[in-house]
């Protein structure tokens, strides 16, 4: 039995590793590769003209979209070296243990992001080997932490109707902005204009179908005072704290890049999503240090 969950360890220790270096690798290529292309112009099948990046791996991506994946780039890149130190860390600490899952899971859904939203290009049997390791490390790490953590009495006996209710007014907050930025389009039936060339936008599906449901559903698990929800909860606030550092990377880029940023987005996007990513470090810390004081004495190798 011993044997089996020491062999457990070593293969999600391997597949992160090979994860971390994957992800950073895909990131990197992505960011700083140039083949000295110019950008040009396309007409997309909504027949609006859109400004693509040309050059590089996102050449067939808009310089709109391609901002925002250097930005997300940067992110997959240090959370890929974290990644990496952190199973590199023998015996690791609780603490340590839910920063590492949380992270692979982040991984998930940035590999999710490239490999349905950035222009196939030939990167993408990479971007298709980060979103298989990834689901398979996240599904066995999560499986495995949720086995380790032991939420104390004293710790469901006590009201954490701030974190509860700062998870439902999070994952509401994250829906109603794509939200706003779906209805005016479907309305006019100018899509072109909030999707530049692609067909769809893969963030607003993972999210409005995934992310914000179940950021909502583990703030309605915790006012319950369910197990599951203090399992969940810090996985879920190391995701807001990252979309918080990744937005305002995206909208530096968005400068850099010549991409003009109306007063609505600098307040959508980047005011409520850093005041979100401030609030769920503060709420990750504490809660991490709580579940703390009940760490398994299974040791975590």
């Amino acid at each position: 039995m011993f044997n089996n969950m020491d062999r457990r360890k070593r293969i999600i220790d391997l597949q992160s590793i090979l994860l971390g270096i994957c992800v950073i690798a895909a990131a990197a290529i992505g960011n700083f590769y140039t083949n000295g292309g110019k950008s040009f112009e396309a007409v997309n099948m909504y027949g609006d003209t859109v400004k693509m990046y040309g050059d590089g791996i996102y050449a067939y991506n808009s310089v709109s979209n391609v901002s925002n994946y250097f930005g997300s780039g940067i992110i997959i890149i240090i959370g890929g070296i974290l990644l990496i130190l952190l199973t590199l860390w023998k015996n690791r600490p609780l603490w340590a243990e839910i920063l590492r899952t949380s992270e692979i899971v982040n991984l998930v859904y940035s590999s999710a992001c490239l490999l349905f939203g950035v222009s196939m290009n030939q990167l993408y049997f990479l971007y298709v080997a980060c979103f298989a390791i990834g689901l398979f490390t996240a599904y066995m790490a999560v499986t495995d932490l949720f086995n380790i953590i032991e939420v104390p009495t004293e710790l469901k006996n006590r009201s954490l109707k701030g974190t509860g209710i700062f998870l439902i007014v999070a994952g509401v907050i994250t829906a109603l902005v794509w939200i706003s930025s779906i209805i005016p389009v479907s309305v006019s039936g100018e899509y072109g204009a909030l999707l530049g060339i692609q067909t769809n936008e893969v963030t607003f599906g993972i999210d409005l179908s995934i992310t914000c449901p179940l950021v909502i559903l583990c703030g309605i698990w915790i006012l319950h005072r369910k197990d599951i929800g203090y399992k969940v909860a810090p996985i879920l606030l190391n995701l807001l704290i990252s979309v918080a550092i990744m937005v305002v990377i995206q909208r530096a880029y968005c400068l850099k890049l010549g991409i003009e940023l109306p007063i609505q987005a600098l307040i959508c996007f980047i005011i409520s999503f850093v005041v979100l990513g401030v609030i769920a470090l503060f709420l990750f810390i504490k809660l991490v240090m709580k579940l703390k004081k009940a760490e398994s004495k299974t040791p975590i190798k």
